[in-house]
């Protein structure tokens, strides 16, 4: 199932409102059902904090966030956890592959922490490790792999519990030009072919052109959103 996102005047500091530094300034903005957005602004505009209290990671100072019309700034932290375990798949610009365990281990990680045991989640990470173009490496370890190829582990590892949301923070900043575009595809059809709602934050414009819509910050606002 699609979900839309809204979020309606969020206000977000890092330390107390007081002393802190304000990270985000009443910020309104609308993600439609299925969509494909790119967050773009220079660093410290607020791109990533916007993508951490969508994701769960944190929570504003104030105003609501709502997925599919529930506001998950009112969820308890129980409630928050499962809803970051269960609709929301992150992918981050270094990877956060596990070293010590293969790349079909840390595919089956989000899948394990939930609960689920058995044949069936090892099929479901092998099948996404052929998806992302790596199915005969399913035993081998992160090390072994060039930074594209960590990333396209990383979403597989994203992709394994069939999140509603995918929020990707600069997902192709370490990668080289060909890694990078092979990323964006795969991003790119997750939101035509799946209906994932994908939220990327990235200063290229390169990356950027291949989503539907560009939402550009600068220090803590949105000024742009076309």
């Amino acid at each position: 199932m699609s979900v839309e996102i809204k979020l309606e005047a969020i206000t977000h500091y890092y330390g107390d409102a007081e002393r802190g530094v304000e990270a985000l300034h009443g910020v309104d903005l609308h993600i439609a059902a299925g969509e494909f957005a790119a967050l773009m602004g220079p660093s410290g505009c607020g791109k990533t904090t916007l993508l951490n209290l969508i994701g769960g990671m944190d929570r504003p100072a104030e105003g609501g966030i709502f997925v599919n019309g529930e506001d998950i700034t009112k969820y308890s932290d129980e409630a928050l956890t499962e809803y970051r375990r269960d609709r929301i798949g992150f992918i981050f610009q270094f990877f956060n592959l596990l070293p010590t365990l293969s790349v079909i281990e840390n595919v089956q990680m989000p899948l394990l922490l939930a609960g689920k045991h058995g044949n069936d989640v090892r099929q479901r990470a092998m099948q996404l490790l052929e998806q992302v173009g790596l199915g005969d490496r399913n035993d081998d370890y992160p090390h072994q792999f060039s930074g594209g190829q960590m990333q396209r582990v990383a979403i597989a590892r994203a992709l394994v519990h069939e999140p509603q949301i995918i929020l990707a923070d600069e997902p192709t900043g370490n990668l080289d030009t060909t890694s990078g575009r092979t990323i964006l595809e795969l991003l790119q059809s997750l939101s035509h072919q799946h209906g994932t709602t994908v939220l990327m934050a990235t200063h290229s414009k390169e990356a950027s052109s291949v989503a539907n819509r560009i939402i550009e910050m600068r220090d803590g606002d949105v000024i742009r959103n076309t």
